[in-house]
């Protein structure tokens, strides 16, 4: 019936969508499904986001961006999670972190940390998947209006100017502050002033290892030294192509070189084979190798907490083995 539509439609609508936004809805469901939304699919969907207890601007967004056949299990899932809601890819949370401690917990054994950019945030996961420190290091640079987090988030997030950034990751880790400055690395920005440390080495009495996938680069955004810090980098380096398999600069099979069109194809394949092999496994490359899992639920945006608890998991796990 032509009626079903507009209703399944008002009831989008009666939610904070506009009409244009649940016109879109509709369209992105008829693609999909081959028929328009069904009042019946988005009451469903309204009851099983109404269980979670979202802010209104979050269910405003997953409205806007979820498909409304697939909310309901989602929503099911999420409830199960001790994290609802992800403000870094604006949408429901499908990472296995814990909420920060609720009392004064032991010093973490080890730290995972991780950071976003754009703005830049810092976030970092104790052994027990527990977050540890979770802020917005705010900057001569930074957006007052925070691009990419939801005006209803923003008031809840964590802010800090860096060098509380780092004093507060240098606290988790026991180590002391001691000012000094190193040569910039291509990373990090021009004239950053570094931290290094008067506290013993990662691994000492009294002090947690820092790790993270490619954690260099989270350190310099910090104004921290990587090498003072002793940060383990689980990244891993994928095999070299062995001879005879292309890895020539010709890129063909055995490396043999053609015409000028096969040569510039085989500059491209030699481009292309330059990301897969000698450079760091991607991190989502490595939990689907390593744990089975698929990060970031198809929705493309990173979390720095998703990241750094996904990079202590698989750090105990080859710890394990």
């Amino acid at each position: 019936s032509p009626l079903v539509p507009r209703e399944a439609r008002a009831a989008l609508e009666g939610r904070g969508l506009t009409s244009r936004e649940a016109a879109a809805v509709d369209a992105r469901h008829q693609r999909r499904h081959g028929h328009p939304l069904g009042t019946a699919e988005v009451a469903e969907a309204l009851a099983a986001l109404d269980l979670l207890s979202l802010l209104p601007g979050q269910a405003l967004q997953l409205l806007r961006t979820a498909r409304i056949a697939d909310l309901p299990a989602a929503c099911a899932r999420a409830l199960e999670r001790p994290r609802r809601w992800c403000s870094y890819k604006r949408a429901l949370c499908d990472c296995a972190a814990l909420p920060p401690p609720s009392e004064p917990a032991p010093p973490p054994r080890l730290l995972s940390l991780d950071c976003e950019f754009k703005p830049l945030r810092a976030a970092a996961v104790d052994e027990q998947l527990q977050v540890r420190l979770d802020c917005v290091v705010l900057g001569a640079s930074s957006f007052p209006m925070l691009p990419g987090v939801l005006a209803c988030d923003r008031p809840l997030l964590q802010k800090a100017m860096p060098a509380e950034a780092r004093a507060r990751l240098l606290a988790l880790l026991g180590r002391a502050p001691l000012p000094c400055r190193a040569p910039p690395s291509p990373a990090s920005a021009e004239g950053v002033a570094y931290t290094g440390t008067a506290s013993p080495a990662a691994g000492a009495s009294g002090t947690a290892t820092l790790l993270g996938h490619s954690p260099r680069h989270d350190c310099d955004a910090l104004g921290l030294s990587a090498d003072a810090l002793g940060a383990v980098d689980i990244a891993v380096q994928r095999p070299p192509p062995t001879a005879g398999t292309g890895g020539g600069e010709g890129g063909g099979e055995g490396g043999t070189l053609g015409g000028k069109g096969e040569r510039s194809r085989g500059r491209r394949k030699a481009k292309r084979r330059g990301r897969r092999f000698g450079a760091a496994v991607s991190l989502s490359d490595m939990a689907r190798e390593r744990l089975g899992e698929e990060m970031r639920g198809g929705v493309g945006r990173h979390c720095a907490i998703q990241d750094a608890e996904v990079a202590m998991r698989l750090h105990l796990l080859a710890s394990a083995e």
